[in-house]
């Protein structure tokens, strides 16, 4: 059954922030907050999640990083279906092969803020199949050119107490990726994924 759109409401935020080496160039690390938000009397407004935002375009001093930013909306007619909004940063890091830290802490600062803002539904805590399988969801999510159901665990930790899982995957020699699941305090639908250096030598470590 088809209704009118109410273009007012959004039940589900994803917010997504890349940081690239150039911009460009290869993604070297993604960070995701999916949330699906409680009904609301109010319309949504972006510019709310975008102030908290504003930090990480500035987190090397008062000019912007190169970056770019998307809004998307997406809202459907028929019986049931959610309204759903994207805000995707993008962020370069003019050059440099790793991320830095105080871009690292700006971005899970701003993260911080909005869930402070925002009242998220409980999430579920995944158990280990599922933490694999949504570690492998958000390789294949934030790096579509690699194969992630081709990727292999490498190493795992399960950090019960801060409700984070952290989960190796690799494709030897072409691949690496180390995702950190529940990344903010253990909030679900959280994550950081982290392109690695294939050379690198990774120690396995068990649940606990």
């Amino acid at each position: 059954m088809f209704g009118p759109i109410d273009l007012d409401a959004v039940d589900e935020l994803r917010i997504r922030v890349a940081v690239s080496s150039a911009p460009d160039g290869p993604v070297l690390e993604v960070f995701l907050l999916d949330a699906r938000l409680p009904p609301s009397a109010t319309p949504f407004e972006e510019s709310v999640y975008l102030k908290a935002l504003e930090p990480v375009l500035h987190a090397h001093g008062p000019r912007p990083e190169s970056c770019v930013v998307r809004l998307t909306r997406t809202h459907r007619s028929w019986a049931g279906a959610h309204g759903e909004a994207e805000i995707s940063v993008g962020l370069s890091t003019a050059g440099g092969k790793t991320v830095d830290p105080g871009t690292r802490e700006a971005v899970l600062t701003a993260f911080r803020d909005i869930l402070r803002r925002v009242d998220l539904e409980a999430g579920h805590a995944p158990d280990h199949e599922e933490a694999v399988a949504e570690a492998r969801l958000r390789v294949q999510e934030g790096f579509p050119d690699v194969d992630a159901a081709s990727l292999l665990v490498t190493d795992e930790e399960h950090r019960a107490s801060a409700g984070m899982w952290s989960v190796g995957l690799a494709l030897p020699g072409a691949s690496r990726f180390k995702v950190l699941l529940g990344c903010v305090d253990g909030s679900p639908g959280t994550s950081q994924v982290t392109r690695m250096p294939t050379n690198e030598v990774v120690d396995s470590v068990g649940t606990g």
